[in-house]
């Protein structure tokens, strides 16, 4: 399971739906909301929920809904909070054909960067500021 646990008094709030194999996720710099991967529709699919003061997750939104063997995986939050990045498998009948994609918080404006990669991640750099914070993607194994 994929848990938070208070560790004054050992109490376990797990993510429904997300079992041993669901190591795909990313808590947003406050700890606000969690990304993440789980098969909670049928297949992967990128989630995101929030957690509570007290360690619970509650709100679930299904960020993506690809195809069928279309599966996502890998969220990984922009420094703002506004965006998450995740690995797609864009077509099943090749053996891993990983392209990455974006999608918004809210599940709005989802696209297909056309880059091929593995286990996107990314960097805020600069000052503080909306007009001054720069985005720096690091992909690791890219092929284009």
């Amino acid at each position: 399971d994929l848990c938070i646990v208070n560790l004054s008094n050992n109490e376990k709030n797990c993510l429904k739906g997300a079992d041993y194999r669901d190591a795909d996720f990313a808590p947003t710099r406050d700890d606000s909301r969690i990304a993440f991967a789980a098969p909670i529709s049928g297949q992967y699919e990128i989630w995101v929920a929030e957690i509570d003061e007290n360690g619970n997750f509650g709100n679930y939104i299904q960020l993506t809904h690809g195809a069928d063997g279309v599966v996502s995986r890998a969220p990984n939050w922009s420094s703002n909070g506004n965006w998450i990045i995740f690995e797609r498998d864009v077509d099943p009948s090749q053996l891993e054909e990983i392209q990455l994609h974006i999608v918004r918080a809210d599940g709005s404006s989802l696209r297909n960067l056309g880059i091929t990669g593995r286990r996107p991640a990314w960097s805020a750099q600069g000052e503080p500021g909306p007009a001054e914070v720069k985005q720096l993607l690091y992909l690791p194994a890219i092929k284009k």
